[in-house]
């Protein structure tokens, strides 16, 4: 009965936002609210961007008075980054941009959603074809106390921060350059069209051989294509899609029919399609190693062409990277050994006193050491200097000795002293061997000239 009235209910829930689409059109017009909706999740992510880069300045006893001036240089840049057009500072997110996107091989129509997908909002629209008067101008001109108005909703979202009386206005000039700074800090050279990003080159097998002979044909050009640019984002949605298929095959999504490759199948031929799903991913990160390995060995070879040294040198980076990678694996697995226990400690109900003490202990004698140690040889190799108080902070905590814990209750300060080390840490190393990469991808780019 619930499953039975809830469908129905979720039903007229869609169909009360189609109604409210219907009310907006009657007033914008179909194109330009489809414009809007097109426009949601890129003005959501510009949001999420900009809330982010201001916490970094209230990190630095910095506020923002109007948090508005931001989003739109955050707008700007995501639309230079997707080349897409500026209206009014807005991007503009046409159909095209968004099926490019649609890398999903699995569809269904979702019972229990209560808003429609934005796609078939857009179709609706499009049938209701309204026309209306087109306005370009801002939103911002229907209001005539629009700094007022954008400072005390900037307030709000300081309201639970604490800001300190001494902190420095953040003016638009000092964030945008943090902007571009984190922009060119997180971005691999244009050359290579996008191959290297949002990802881990593959670690090479042992008898992997810098120095081979490739296919015919196999030129930079040839290696970093759009096509093999654009496999990483396959590779990802095929995980996503082989998760999706499963859950309804165990009926954690309650459908009967879904579409794979524009087809149907019924719940009965999930089997069928994630063999299909799972021999395309393992074909297709086949294919990413191979090309990974080839580009290697292009430059190699573009370097040996100069001198030996030129392709020594290039070798001794590329072994030195990967060995900067299976050590930041390794300090990955031992941050999460330590902190899986306690977190499990703190999600369980009941929890023992002598069960506290067995984790605490653990943590104490065999997690910590380790952990320290690893802190000391990432220290050592400069993974921290580029953040002075983060150093020292790392340099005070391997001087501690923490408790954690004592008769019936936990030092708060040093668990939370302990996760900050963690995550910042972390964050630091990622940082680190980026950059690393970051320095070879540029350093082979020479080798072209």
């Amino acid at each position: 009965m619930y499953a039975l009235i809830n469908k129905k209910y979720m039903s007229l829930s869609r169909e009360m936002e189609f109604h409210a689409d219907a009310v907006a059109a009657s007033v914008s017009g179909s194109k330009p609210l489809g414009s809007a909706l097109r426009r949601i999740e890129i003005a959501a992510a510009g949001y999420d961007i900009t809330i982010q880069k201001c916490d970094d300045f209230f990190r630095q006893n910095k506020v923002s008075a109007n948090i508005y001036p931001h989003q739109v240089s955050v707008l700007q840049q995501l639309a230079k980054d997707y080349k897409l057009p500026l209206e009014n500072n807005v991007p503009v997110v046409s159909e095209a941009f968004t099926n490019s996107h649609k890398l999903s091989r699995v569809n269904f129509k979702d019972q229990w959603a209560s808003h429609p997908a934005t796609e078939d909002r857009v179709m609706h629209l499009e049938k209701l074809a309204v026309e209306a008067e087109l306005v370009k101008e801002s939103a911002w001109q229907l209001f005539s106390n629009q700094e007022q108005l954008q400072q005390s909703l900037t307030n709000k979202i300081y309201a639970n921060a604490q800001v300190p009386a001494d902190a420095a206005k953040l003016d638009e000039a000092e964030f945008e350059n943090k902007l571009a700074a984190d922009i060119y800090k997180s971005t691999l050279p244009g050359a290579y069209n996008g191959f290297y990003d949002n990802r881990q080159v593959a670690l090479p097998a042992a008898d992997f051989a810098f120095e081979a002979t490739l296919p015919d044909k196999t030129g930079f050009e040839q290696i970093f294509t759009a096509d093999n640019a654009h496999l990483i984002k396959k590779i990802n949605a095929s995980v996503q899609d082989i998760e999706l298929v499963k859950a309804i095959q165990d009926k954690r999504i309650d459908i009967r029919v879904f579409e794979f490759d524009g087809k149907k199948y019924n719940q009965k031929a999930t089997a069928e399609v994630i063999t299909k799903l799972e021999a395309d991913l393992n074909e297709m990160k086949t294919r990413l190693e191979v090309l990974d390995a080839r580009a290697i060995q292009f430059f190699y070879a573009k370097a040996k062409q100069k001198s030996e040294e030129e392709a020594a040198a290039l070798k001794l980076s590329y072994t030195s990277y990967f060995d900067l990678q299976k050590m930041a694996d390794e300090y990955l697995k031992c941050i999460d050994n330590m902190m899986l226990p306690l977190q499990q400690m703190f999600s369980e109900q009941g929890l023992s006193i002598e069960k506290v003490r067995n984790v605490i202990d653990a943590l104490k004698e065999m997690h910590e050491p380790k952990f320290k140690n690893e802190l000391k040889v990432w220290m050592d190799k400069g993974a921290f200097q580029k953040e002075a108080v983060f150093f020292a902070k790392v340099n005070d905590y391997l001087q501690a000795s923490y408790a954690y814990f004592h008769d019936t209750g936990f030092f708060e300060n040093e668990l939370s002293g302990l996760n900050d080390i963690v995550n910042q840490s972390w964050s630091a190393i990622s940082g680190f061997v980026f950059d690393r990469f970051k320095s070879v991808l540029e350093s082979q780019l020479k080798l072209l000239n």
